[in-house]
């Protein structure tokens, strides 16, 4: 459950549990229980944070992941980049006009 603890802490540093609920609709105070260790996330919670945070949740809490989980985060993440390098030659380009 630590391992939870740290991948949502490192996307929200501040006001965890509240950016938690807003992207999965868990409430607050349940996401709070998880951080402070007090209850783990049931299977229907689980499965919203997985479907949220996609590979990267997982390969971030599941030790000694395999292989395909490895791939799949690094796909993920070089989705997000490939877009975010995007927004930046857009941004560019609209400076130049």
């Amino acid at each position: 459950m630590a391992r939870l603890g740290a991948f949502l802490r490192r996307r929200y540093a501040m006001n965890t549990a509240q950016n938690v609920e807003a992207d999965t609709g868990i409430p607050a105070a349940t996401v709070s229980n998880w951080l402070e260790l007090k209850s783990m996330p049931r299977a229907l919670h689980l499965l919203r944070l997985i479907t949220v945070y996609g590979p990267s949740l997982l390969a971030a809490t599941y030790p000694n992941a395999p292989a395909w989980l490895d791939d799949a985060r690094r796909a993920e993440e070089t989705r997000r980049l490939e877009a975010e390098a995007e927004e930046i030659r857009e941004r560019l380009e609209a400076l130049r006009k």
